[in-house]
């Protein structure tokens, strides 16, 4: 038995083949150990697990997900509770150089300033990565210096970084323009807190 909620879409090709680009899609569930244990080794290469009430505990077996499923390359984790210790578990399986996740959204997960760190060490080394989604994120001044400090430093695959930005200081606009000189191919999206998007599982349109 599927968790309820569990959605599975196959694309056919031409021909009357099945794409190997299959998405996995949990939205709204509360999945316990054991369901989760069952959904791992069904994660395709579109994941969704949108708002399934998942925590710290899950993050190990999800970031080893990241390092030996090969297929899986989009992760939608939006409103999880994840903790700053299940944040920075997950940054350490975007970390290997066998992780091929090239879009990662983290949208209303509450991450904090002392997640940034992590996640910035994790887009130094990672080398996939395209698309990072942290809106709805109350990330401080503190913790958007440190993610822009390392993209200043970096000129790496990530070409959409989204990012929920209250009052940007002089400081925080001076390294805008740094980051966008020294990686012009990327593009920084700062919402506001007046501003709320819709939910942002939207990489598969």
């Amino acid at each position: 038995m599927y968790p309820a909620g569990w959605v599975l879409v196959l694309t056919p090709l031409s021909g009357g083949l099945i794409s190997p680009q299959v998405e996995t899609c949990i939205k709204g569930c509360q999945l316990g150990s054991l369901d989760f244990a069952n959904v791992l080794p069904l994660m395709w290469c579109f994941c969704r697990l949108e708002n399934c009430h998942l925590t710290e505990a899950c993050c190990a077996e999800l970031s080893s997900a990241l390092i030996v499923n090969q297929r899986l390359t989009h992760l939608c984790l939006a409103k999880n509770n994840l903790g700053v210790g299940g944040v920075k578990i997950l940054c350490e399986g975007l970390s290997y150089p066998e992780c091929q996740l090239q879009t990662l959204v983290l949208w209303g997960c509450s991450i904090t300033p002392f997640s940034c760190q992590d996640l910035a060490s994790a887009l130094i080394s990672n080398q996939s990565l395209e698309t990072l989604d942290l809106g709805q994120n109350i990330l401080g001044q503190s913790g958007v210096m440190v993610l822009l400090e390392a993209l200043k430093q970096k000129n790496g695959p990530l070409r959409t970084l989204r990012l929920k930005i209250d009052k940007p200081t002089v400081e925080i606009q001076k390294l805008l323009k740094d980051v966008k000189e020294s990686n012009p191919q990327l593009t920084i999206e700062c919402n506001n807190a007046r501003t709320a998007r819709s939910l942002c599982c939207h990489f598969l349109s």
